[in-house]
């Protein structure tokens, strides 16, 4: 309880525990977008031409994606890599600052 009786609305939860207990939300998002990606940043900037479109070409990155264990799964985690063809997309799971919110 807070000042006044009023419930308190903070709450003491690490990132870790939140993803978790927001997983199917997240992972039926990280599903979606699996199922029909949206176009790469730099494949909208070589559409219209111009420097950008020369220096994105000029940087490769090299990803090893490790394989996801079952003990992860086990603990609530879940796959946040989706590897397409010639980009690796990291999604980003994260929580507003009240931790009930996702972004």
């Amino acid at each position: 309880r807070c000042m006044g009786g009023a419930e308190s609305v903070v709450r003491n939860v690490d990132k870790r525990s939140s993803r978790r207990e927001h997983r199917p939300i997240f992972e039926a998002a990280i599903a979606r977008f699996r199922e029909a990606p949206f176009a790469a940043p730099e494949a909208v900037e070589e559409a219209g031409g111009g420097a950008a479109a020369s220096s994105a070409r000029s940087v490769r990155v090299c990803v090893r994606k490790r394989p996801f264990f079952d003990h992860e799964r086990q603990q609530g985690e879940f796959d946040v890599v989706s590897c397409l063809e010639r980009r690796v997309v990291v999604h980003d799971a994260r929580m507003k600052p009240d931790m009930r919110h996702m972004f």
